[in-house]
């Protein structure tokens, strides 16, 4: 699969993912958008494209698969990158990089305080054996980027804002893939 064509396969998941998950409609209506939905990937990506309850998976014919979904982290996301226990997924995506490996994006708010979030998200880097290379705050948001011997990760942490429910105060979003050479 092309790299533009993988770009275009990343954004109509994406987007289809978040719409996915932002709709209320009854299960009829919702059968009716994925199959609509699946039907527009598959034309864009020319993969086999499948919704099911918030994730979006396509295969293409060279057996290349990209995997999305709005309510959880990706089965295969590495496990040395700090993801909290309590958090509620936003987005979650896992696809290709090239002849690297699978990149992976994931979104999450969690329930802990802002500051606390950036310390301990650093702190879990440390532990994993992550060297940061770069970080920033600025106006109670944090950026930072780390790499391991074969990954590269950035993160962007920040204040949910005065719309996140149930008690959840910090988004994280994470990009982690693999390390060029």
């Amino acid at each position: 699969m092309s790299m533009r064509r993988m770009r275009t396969a990343v954004l109509v998941v994406a987007a289809t993912a978040l719409a996915l998950s932002t709709t209320g409609c009854q299960r009829l209506q919702e059968r009716v958008a994925e199959e609509a939905t699946e039907a527009a990937v598959e034309k864009a990506t020319g993969g086999k494209a499948e919704i099911e309850d918030g994730s979006v998976s396509i295969e293409t014919e060279d057996g290349t698969k990209l995997e999305a979904g709005t309510n959880r982290v990706p089965d295969d996301f590495p496990d040395n990158v700090p993801v909290d226990d309590d958090i509620k997924v936003v987005a979650s995506a896992s696809a290709p990089d090239g002849n690297r490996g699978t990149g992976y994006t994931l979104s999450y708010l969690t329930k802990i305080d802002t500051a606390k979030a950036i310390a301990k998200f650093k702190a879990g880097l440390v532990k994993e054996k992550w060297k940061i290379m770069m970080e920033n705050e600025t106006e109670g948001t944090a950026y930072l980027s780390a790499e391991t011997n074969d990954q590269q990760m950035s993160a962007t942490i920040a204040p949910a804002g005065e719309d996140a429910e149930d008690g959840y105060k910090t988004l994280i979003s994470i990009v982690a893939v693999p390390r060029m050479e």
